[in-house]
């Protein structure tokens, strides 16, 4: 998240990077697989999601305390449903799944050191962590949602917060932004997350898990979020 610079109730940083390093003893994973390109674009991006399932397999398989998979990248075919839905066939609902559709077929992503396009990409990570999810969206108050999201994953997450991914639909964005509420959802952010480290982005589709164990969704106008604790 852009660090509370809001001149226009959105912010006036331009072309800016967001980089987020963990330490500590985390094995991470990394994959990635191509959206084809069909006339059936739903089955295109379900079976990018179980491409992705079948590389994840042996991070699944990695005894570890807390895994957490985080998904981003050319998700978005109206939601992130059939991805999700790919992507569950293989490894199953044991481990939580949170992120957002960052582009389309032109956005660019870093893997593995090389740019590419028209990818996903997901992480696993897996080490001495608790992991805390939410999951929040449709109409109402906006500002609400956010912190139903952030406070589930804080809760059940426990211990002491050491980072907090927040991806938050890029359509609320817009609405919280005509509401003039934009400051308010990043202050309620800062407030229930103290001194935990934020990060994420708003982008579409978002994808989260109500609870660790329960079935991922990809949905839409939504906050997906996952919190990393230490004992």
């Amino acid at each position: 998240t852009l660090c509370g610079n809001f001149a226009d109730q959105g912010h006036d940083i331009k072309n800016g990077v967001a980089v987020m390093a963990i330490g500590g003893d985390v094995r991470v994973t990394a994959v990635s697989a191509k959206v084809e390109k069909s006339a059936d674009r739903k089955r295109d991006f379900e079976e990018c999601g179980r491409k992705m399932g079948e590389q994840l397999k042996p991070a699944m398989k990695v005894e570890a305390k807390g895994k957490v998979i985080v998904t981003f990248g050319n998700q978005h075919a109206g939601d992130n449903e059939p991805f999700v839905t790919g992507l569950t066939s293989v490894i199953g609902n044991e481990v939580p799944v949170v992120g957002a559709a960052a582009g389309g077929d032109g956005a660019k992503e870093i893997v593995k050191g090389e740019i590419v396009s028209g990818v996903n990409v997901a992480v696993v990570l897996a080490g001495d962590f608790k992991v805390g999810v939410g999951l929040a969206g449709g109409g109402g108050d906006l500002v609400k949602k956010t912190e139903e999201s952030i406070s589930a994953a804080l809760k059940v997450a426990g211990g002491m917060p050491v980072v907090g991914m927040v991806f938050d639909c890029g359509g609320r964005r817009g609405e919280l932004i005509k509401q003039k509420k934009i400051v308010a959802e990043y202050e309620i952010m800062k407030q229930l997350a103290r001194k935990t480290v934020i990060f994420g982005f708003y982008g579409g589709g978002e994808i989260g898990t109500p609870a660790v164990g329960s079935v991922p969704k990809g949905v839409g106008f939504s906050v997906a979020t996952a919190v990393l604790s230490i004992e």
